[in-house]
C-alpha cells in the first residue's frame, strides 16, 4: 500500500470476521493507492493457474487453499493475481468505488479533460466506470500518452478520500475469470457474487 492506512472490522460488508482498508490520513483525487510492482502478489500465467488449481483440487487440499481463490483474480492479460499475502486482499467490492485500476483511471481522466475543453461541467458520478466498451476505444487508449502515467494494475484514488473512509473497489474492472476457475469456486462454495 502507498498510503497510511489501517485494517479493520467490516461486518456490515461481509459478515462476522470480515475485514477493510481505511484510510488514516486524507487521500487526493488521482494518488497511487495500491501499487502493483511493491505489492506481495504472485502472477501465475493462466495455463499454469488451472494446473496449480486442479492440483489442489485433485489433493483434497482446497480448504487449506481457500484463501488463494477467495483473494485472487485474473486481470487483463489473463494472469491470474494471487495476494493472499498482500493487505490489498482487504480492498472491498463496490459498485461506486472511491479507487479504480490505472486503465480506468486514465479513461476518466481523459473524458474530463475532453468534458472540460467542450465547457461542461460535471461531477465523479457522471462518468462511467464499466469497462465493457473498453475494447472499442483501444486506438484511443493506446494513442494516448496520459494513460502511460497510470498502471494498469495499479489502484488510484478515484476521487478525494478522507481521512476514515473505507477504501472500496469495484471487482468488476479486474478482469474475467475463466469458467473453468468459476466452476472450481462454485464446487467449494467460495462466493463468487460479489460483482
Amino acid at each position: 500500500m502507498q498510503v497510511p492506512y489501517r485494517i479493520a472490522p467490516t461486518p456490515a460488508r461481509g459478515g462476522p470476521g470480515s475485514k477493510g482498508l481505511f484510510a488514516t490520513a486524507p487521500i487526493p483525487k488521482g494518488t497511487l493507492i495500491w501499487d502493483i510492482s511493491k505489492a506481495k502478489v504472485q502472477l501465475i500465467p493462466l495455463d499454469e493457474a488451472e494446473i496449480m488449481c486442479a492440483a489442489i483440487d485433485a489433493r483434497g487440499e482446497f480448504h487449506n487453499m481457500h484463501d488463494i481463490f477467495q483473494y485472487s483474480y485474473f486481470n487483463h492479460s489473463g494472469h491470474m493475481v494471487d495476494i493472499t499475502s498482500d493487505d490489498g486482499r482487504y480492498f472491498n467490492h463496490c459498485s461506486e468505488p472511491n479507487t479504480c485500476e490505472g486503465r480506468q483511471y486514465a479513461r476518466i481522466h481523459k473524458e474530463r479533460s475532453v468534458s472540460a475543453n467542450s465547457s461542461t461541467t460535471g461531477t465523479d458520478t457522471e462518468f462511467s466506470t464499466d469497462m465493457s466498451t473498453d475494447d472499442e476505444h483501444k486506438h484511443d487508449r493506446d494513442s494516448d500518452e496520459e494513460s502511460d502515467k497510470y498502471d494498469t494494475n495499479s489502484s488510484y484514488a478515484l476521487r478525494d478520500i478522507a481521512e476514515g473512509e473505507e477504501l472500496l473497489s469495484d471487482y468488476g474492472c479486474f478482469g474475467t475469470e475463466p469458467e473453468w476457475y468459476l466452476r472450481l469456486l462454485n464446487k467449494h462454495n467460495v462466493p463468487t457474487d460479489y460483482y
